[in-house]
């Protein structure tokens, strides 16, 4: 009786862990089937601080580049379809870049190359 008596609180609390990890399983899976037809896709994000980023999210069929803080959400653009594929052809021209001089000449090399090739295109 007394083996009887130490077993059985483990094995209810082995019991009770199982349950809930079975329980914590479950609903992430259907979280995320949840997430999937709520038609709401995060594609990137750059963190500006530890609490802050700039998201582009697909919603519906639009694209929007996104600010998001600790206490809200502010929409700063709507992007159209090519310039989210032109982001990701050309990868993150930004990425390596160690200071803002580096940003701007990077940005404005890739701005006369579309511009280039957008004329080369029109004529």
């Amino acid at each position: 009786m007394n083996i009887f008596r130490i077993f059985l609180p483990m094995l209810s609390l082995i019991f009770v862990l199982a349950l809930v990890i079975f329980a914590y399983t479950f609903i992430l899976k259907r979280k995320k089937v949840f997430e999937n037809k709520s038609g709401i896709i995060e594609i990137t994000r750059h963190y500006m601080t530890s609490k802050s980023y700039i998201s582009i999210a697909k919603i519906g069929d639009k694209y929007y580049s996104l600010g998001v803080s600790e206490n809200n959400i502010n929409k700063i653009s709507e992007l159209s379809e090519e310039e989210v594929k032109m982001y990701f052809s050309f990868g993150n021209p930004l990425k390596n870049a160690s200071n803002f001089s580096e940003i701007l000449k990077k940005a404005t090399k890739k701005v006369k190359e579309m511009k280039d090739g957008k004329n080369e295109k029109g004529q």
